[in-house]
């Protein structure tokens, strides 16, 4: 891709380990998702179940604002 092109993240997301962890609550990971343009911001917390059919991650997504996007997507 060529410098002056811009990245296209329609329908693309990523997520990352969480950088605060003090509070046994938060995330384990955090992240965006972009869905037919419309961000959202992922968090995720590894299952703690024994259970072999439980989920690896249990995932909540919340829409945000553009605002609030400049700050979760570019930050995270």
């Amino acid at each position: 891709m060529a410098n002056n092109e811009e990245y296209d993240d329609t329908n693309k997301g990523a997520i990352w380990k969480s950088k605060f962890t003090d509070n046994p609550k938060s995330p384990q990971y955090t992240g965006h998702l972009n869905v037919d343009g419309e961000d959202y911001k992922l968090s995720a917390w590894k299952s703690k179940s024994d259970n072999p059919k439980a989920p690896v991650l249990n995932i909540q997504v919340q829409k945000v604002s553009y605002f609030q996007c400049l700050i979760y997507c570019i930050h995270d």
